[in-house]
């Protein structure tokens, strides 16, 4: 079977999109002739890539699939205008690629970013005149509604509007993450077609992390009595994390326990945690926001004795 995965985040993008369609692309190369349209290279930092405006377009090969990479401006994601951006751009630029797709697919499978896949998925139908499905992670705008981001009535009641049109019954089928969601979307929009795929860890992933932990424990035998608890947080600094809570609570446990914090990934609070990490004057709290490979992220992941996952009571 011939498939299209459309998705702005792609490997090797951080986070849970480029994760989640980094093990979708690795199962279905297994079974099926796979070709993926997506951007070059972005979140959370854009990298040097070749591609421009002039330039926008490139074709590799990677494990024998097809993969056309789009370029995609420079544009800071700390803002909710910056993201924006993003989503419109490639929703619109994702077209240039169809062309270069070279064998009509069966499916096209619209992935990221979420809601907005959704328009992509019924440019792609419309233009192959194939079978689409529509990937859905998030309650999407609900969620940015309720939450307080989207505050303004005209742009509360936009996002509405397309909505209603991002979800459209003409779409051949929904993947979403969890059965919850599919009950809502369900009610919601009068939606049908549901194929549930809940989220996952690819396989050689766990057996790397398992290899590094395995060598780690024989290395190091039991911990040095002047070796600090090595506390971790790994993912997005965004807002759905209480980090100023975290902060507090490290610092006031530093008084009785011998503690270490590392606090590592990239997103719109970086600059908010940069300056209150500054403000504490602690010197055992660390912010890391560098790229790391997976193996030297499974390694690092490794070093940590707790990990913790500080989610706000709303979200």
């Amino acid at each position: 079977m011939n498939l299209l995965l459309i998705s702005e985040y792609f490997p090797p993008d951080q986070g849970g999109a480029s994760t989640r369609i980094s093990i979708l692309f690795n199962e279905l190369i297994k079974r099926h002739n796979v070709t993926v349209i997506t951007c070059s290279p972005h979140y959370p930092k854009a990298t040097k890539s070749d591609l421009s405006f002039f330039r926008p377009i490139k074709r590799i090969r990677l494990k024998g699939a097809l993969i056309i990479r789009l370029w995609i401006p420079s544009v800071s994601i700390t803002t909710p205008i910056g993201r924006m951006i993003n989503y419109c751009w490639f929703t619109g630029s994702s077209i240039i690629g169809l062309p270069f797709v070279e064998s009509k697919p069966d499916i096209a499978w619209s992935t990221s970013p979420n809601f907005f896949c959704g328009f992509t998925a019924r440019i792609a139908k419309l233009y192959f005149r194939c079978k689409s499905l529509m990937n859905i992670d998030d309650v999407w705008p609900e969620a940015p509604i309720e939450l307080g981001f989207l505050q303004k009535k005209s742009m509360i009641w936009l996002a509405k509007q397309a909505a209603l049109r991002a979800y459209n019954r003409k779409l051949d089928g929904f993947t979403p993450i969890s059965d919850t969601i599919v009950i809502f979307y369900r009610h919601r929009y009068c939606l049908q077609n549901f194929f549930t795929i809940p989220v996952g860890i690819e396989d050689q992933r766990i057996k790397q992390i398992v290899e590094i932990s395995h060598q780690a424990k024989k290395g190091s035998g039991s911990r040095p009595k002047d070796s600090p608890i090595h506390i971790m947080y790994s993912g997005v600094l965004g807002p759905a994390y209480d980090f100023a809570l975290l902060l507090k609570a490290v610092k006031l446990l530093s008084e009785k326990y011998y503690l270490r914090l590392t606090i590592r990934g990239n997103g719109p609070l970086k600059g908010y945690l940069e300056n209150k990490i500054a403000s504490l004057g602690l010197n055992n709290i660390v912010l890391e926001t560098e790229y790391l490979s997976i193996e030297a992220l499974n390694e690092k992941l490794n070093s940590a004795d707790i990990f913790i996952l500080p989610m706000k009571d709303n979200f």
